[in-house]
C-alpha cells in the first residue's frame, strides 16, 4: 500500500519529497489506493481536489520516520469556503508533530514537534487571501521558521522545536482525532524533508521546481565532437542557445581538444578547453545592475594547484565571472567570482572541500541572485551548500558585458586549465533555488550514466 502518491523521479527524491497529494484528490478510488481512509460523510471529490463540508476528512497511517524530519517544508493549495469561522484543522498529526490549523479567533497556527512555531493574526494573513485557490508555503527548522501566503511573507519566527519520531496519524482536513474539520477545498498537499527559502517559494507555489530546470540557457551534452562546414571541430550545445562550441580555442588546434569520455563528458589534460564564444546572453548584466544566473557541472580534478572549471574571464580582474578550484594549504577550495572589469574589482564566495575534495566526480553548482553582493552568491557540492567565506577585492559595482569568451575547462591568467574531467556543464539565466540544486544534482548524476 502506498501512502499519498508514489515519489517516482530521482529529482523528487533528491528534494526530499516525503508525501504528496495532487491528482489522487480527484477521485475516491485514487485517494483510497494511495492509503487514505475517508472518515465521515462530508467529502466530495472533483476535478480540482476534494471539498470538505465540515463533516468529513482524510486519514493516513504514516510512520514517524515517513514525515518526522528536523527540517520540513509544507506546501498547501486550498480554497477557504468561508474566510473566517473558528477552529478548524487543515493538516494534523499525532502530538502536533506537524499541524496547520485556524484557531477560534481565526489566527493561523503552525505547530511542529508539539511547539507553536508560527502564530499569524487573522488581520495579517487575511489581507493576502484571494477568492478561490490560495497557496501556503511553510518552511520549518528549529530556530528559523517562515510562512508565505500567495507569494507574500506573512510571518517568521526563531522558535526552537524537536520532532517526535513516533508512529502517527496524518489527517487532511481535520485534527488527527477527526474533529474540528475544515470547510473548503484542498487541491494539493506536499511535504518535503528539507527547508525552503524565499528563492524556493515561487517555484513551490507555481509547481515548477523541476520543470524550470528543463530548458537551461546552455548545456554541453558531451557525447561527441565533429568537423563543421567550416572545417573546424565543434561539440554540440543544448538548451535555449543551442548550436555548437569550438573545441579548443579555435576549433583547429588539436592539442587543445579535450577527449570524449563515455557515455558523456570530457577529459581535460591541463591544456584543453571548450570555447562557447562571446554571446551577450552569457553576460548577466543589463548595463545597470547584475542579473541572476547559475552554473553547474560534474567535475573531477586529477592534479594542479589551480584550475578553471568554467568562466567568462581572462583573469580574476578581467572579464565577468569565474568558477574555479584552488589547492591551498593542502585543501581544495572552490571559488565563485563576479568581476567588475571597469573597477578592477570582484566579489566572491569560496568553499573548502578538503584534501581530496575533487578527487572524485562531484556536482559543483554556483548561483547568483543578481544582487551585486557576495550575500547573493552560493556554492553547492553534491546538492549541499558549502560556501563559508567572502573573498572580495576592490570596490565592486557590477559585472560589465565584455568580449571575453565563455570557456569550459580552459585556463586564463589567474587559473590554469583543468586537468581532470567535466561532465554536463550547465549555464542558466536564473538563480536556482536550494531545492532545485538538489534536484539538478540528481538529474546530472543520472544523465551522466545515460548514453
Amino acid at each position: 500500500m502506498t501512502v499519498g502518491e508514489v515519489i517516482r523521479t530521482p529529482e523528487e527524491r533528491a528534494m526530499g519529497l516525503l508525501f504528496k497529494l495532487g491528482h489522487s484528490l480527484t477521485s475516491r478510488d485514487k485517494i483510497e489506493a494511495g492509503g487514505a481512509t475517508i472518515v465521515g460523510t462530508g467529502t466530495t471529490f472533483g476535478p480540482d481536489g476534494v471539498t470538505f463540508d465540515g463533516n468529513g476528512n482524510l486519514s493516513y497511517a504514516v510512520s514517524g520516520a515517513k514525515i518526522s524530519r528536523s527540517t520540513l517544508t509544507i506546501k498547501l493549495d486550498l480554497t477557504f469556503a468561508v474566510p473566517a469561522g473558528g477552529l478548524c484543522y487543515i493538516l494534523d498529526s499525532v502530538g502536533n508533530n506537524i499541524t496547520v490549523h485556524r484557531r477560534a479567533d481565526n489566527a493561523l497556527w503552525i505547530m511542529a514537534g508539539g511547539a507553536l512555531v508560527l502564530n499569524i493574526a487573522y488581520a495579517t494573513w487575511s489581507a493576502q487571501l484571494v477568492v478561490g485557490k490560495n497557496k501556503l508555503v511553510i518552511s520549518l527548522i528549529s530556530g528559523s521558521n517562515a510562512i508565505w501566503l500567495n507569494g507574500i511573507s506573512i510571518g517568521t519566527s526563531v522558535t526552537t522545536w524537536a520532532l517526535k519520531p513516533s508512529s502517527t496519524v496524518l489527517s487532511i482536513g481535520s485534527s488527527h482525532t477527526n474533529t474540528s474539520r475544515f470547510v473548503g477545498t484542498i487541491h494539493a498537499v506536499e511535504i518535503y524533508g528539507n527547508t525552503s527559502t524565499a528563492v524556493d517559494e515561487p517555484y513551490l507555489r507555481q509547481g515548477t521546481l523541476i520543470s524550470a530546470l528543463d530548458d537551461p540557457l546552455a548545456v554541453l551534452p558531451g557525447t561527441s565532437y565533429y568537423k563543421n562546414d567550416a572545417g573546424l571541430f565543434v561539440t554540440d550545445v543544448g538548451g535555449r542557445i543551442g548550436g555548437t562550441a569550438l573545441m579548443g580555442s579555435d576549433g583547429a588546434t588539436a592539442a587543445q581538444f579535450p577527449s570524449i569520455i563515455r557515455p558523456r563528458g570530457f577529459s581535460f589534460d591541463g591544456g584543453d578547453q571548450i570555447n562557447l564564444g562571446n554571446d551577450d546572453r552569457y553576460s548577466f548584466t543589463d548595463g545597470v545592475t547584475d542579473k541572476p544566473f547559475s552554473v553547474a557541472c560534474i567535475v573531477q580534478q586529477n592534479v594542479g594547484a589551480k584550475c578553471l572549471i568554467m568562466g567568462k574571464a581572462t583573469a580574476s580582474n578581467n572579464g565577468e565571472y569565474i568558477l574555479g578550484a584552488i589547492l591551498a594549504g593542502g585543501l581544495v577550495r572552490i571559488y565563485f567570482l563576479q568581476i567588475d572589469e571597469t573597477a578592477v574589482a570582484w566579489i566572491s564566495r569560496y568553499a573548502v572541500l578538503g584534501v581530496n575534495g575533487l578527487s572524485r566526480g562531484r556536482v559543483i553548482a554556483a548561483t547568483s541572485s543578481g544582487s551585486g553582493t557576495a550575500a547573493g552568491m552560493r556554492i553547492y557540492a553534491d546538492g549541499v551548500r558549502v560556501d563559508t567565506n567572502d573573498s572580495p577585492s576592490g570596490v565592486y559595482a557590477r559585472m560589465r558585458s565584455t568580449v571575453r569568451p565563455l570557456l569550459v575547462g580552459g585556463g586564463n591568467a589567474g587559473y590554469t586549465a583543468l586537468n581532470g574531467t567535466e561532465t554536463l556543464s550547465v549555464i542558466d539565466d536564473k538563480e536556482w533555488s536550494p531545492l532545485q540544486v538538489k534536484a539538478l544534482t540528481a538529474r546530472l548524476l543520472r544523465l551522466a550514466r545515460t548514453p
